[in-house]
């Protein structure tokens, strides 16, 4: 019989492989067996304990890389995220893609045990009718808020903005930010007159 030498490069070369390869049997049979929106249209149903609209067999979202790869940690129990990108929602100048729907993200939160989240808009007050329907319809007792910025969109600086917001059904929209994407501290090249022409003309309208 031969004797082998294994170095300690060697060692964590082999480590590597097999992590990589248990991880990927892991994501796949995540996939085949879980109880997302394919599972029912092929299986007939959702799984046992899961909703045909769990998130959680969401492993890879092409935009995005690892949406959700369906861990738990201790620390997110009873947390709230106050700062949640979701749909529905416009790209904006910046082209980013959100991962999640409202709807979609607050039954994954409270799966994870989490207390609720709050959902930011740059461009409008939609949070805060999302979170008027999560509350009433998706995931009663889970807490969701809106939270938005006074861009251009919705008039700056607009009194009339912010009172709209607030009182949208449920008196959910509790968050309003100073501008964000059109701000002065943005500058160019987000607010260049060239820039604005190629992904929001109507901006060229303001005074």
């Amino acid at each position: 019989m031969k004797n082998f030498t294994w170095k300690r490069g060697t060692l964590g070369c082999a480590a590597l492989v097999a992590l990589t390869v248990l991880g990927l049997a892991r994501i796949d049979g995540g996939q085949g067996t879980g109880g997302g929106r394919g599972a029912g249209a092929r299986g007939g149903g959702p799984a046992q304990g899961q909703t045909a609209a769990s998130p959680d067999d969401w492993r890879i979202d092409p935009m995005r890389g690892p949406v959700d790869l369906g861990l738990t940690d201790p620390s997110l129990i009873g947390a709230i995220d106050v700062h949640q990108h979701l749909d529905p929602d416009a790209p904006g100048a910046g082209g980013q893609i959100r991962a999640l729907d409202g709807f979609d993200a607050a039954i994954l939160a409270k799966q994870r045990g989490m207390r609720g989240v709050v959902f930011k808009t740059h461009q409008d007050p939609t949070s805060a009718a999302v979170a008027y329907l999560v509350r009433k319809h998706v995931v009663p007792g889970f807490e969701m808020f809106g939270r938005m910025a006074l861009n251009f969109s919705t008039g700056g600086i607009n009194l009339a903005a912010v009172e709209h917001f607030s009182q949208i059904k449920g008196g959910w929209g509790r968050i309003v930010e100073m501008p964000t994407r059109d701000s002065c501290g943005n500058g160019p090249p987000n607010m260049d007159p060239q820039n604005l022409a190629q992904n929001r003309p109507w901006m060229l309208l303001m005074p």
